[in-house]
């Protein structure tokens, strides 16, 4: 935890004093504070540096146009499917399985398969799904301070 660069040296020292049980309920918390900021940022249809996702293209069937009107990552933004992983170091906030491979598809805009029978595939526009913003490390901040506050 120390080596958040932007956490005050003071805070960094408290930190590292903390037991292996605080440490671990104080990352637990930290993580799914992240994993709901995380969650509203997805809803909000932006980018970690408050940037709109681009817009899907549109959709045509059969020569008339079909308008897609839900919006994205839906289904990826549930928690079911954003995983928070601790150890020792630190923790991660991230997505396993088939959600990993869509999320990698849009965070680094790929191109991938749509279909396995004809071959077809697309290339993904880069829709920052994870990313720790200004608001982020803000809230990181307040969130170990009050965790310091309850135990001291």
């Amino acid at each position: 935890m120390s080596e958040l660069s932007y956490l005050p040296e003071h805070l960094g020292r408290i930190i590292d004093g903390l037991s292996d049980g605080q440490m671990l309920r104080l990352k637990k918390t930290l993580a799914q504070k992240l994993r709901n900021n995380q969650k509203k940022r997805i809803t909000a249809q932006k980018n970690a540096d408050g940037s709109a996702y681009t817009p899907r293209k549109p959709q045509k069937r059969r020569g008339q146009k079909k308008r897609v009107r839900a919006k994205m990552m839906n289904t990826i933004k549930k928690a079911k499917h954003t995983k928070i992983k601790q150890s020792r170091e630190g923790f991660a906030v991230g997505y396993v399985g088939r959600m990993a491979q869509v999320a990698e598809v849009h965070q680094y805009g790929l191109t991938a398969r749509l279909n396995a029978k004809t071959g077809a595939s697309a290339a993904y526009p880069v829709r920052q799904l994870l990313g720790i913003s200004d608001e982020d490390k803000q809230m990181i901040d307040e969130a170990v301070l009050d965790y310091l506050e309850g135990i001291l």
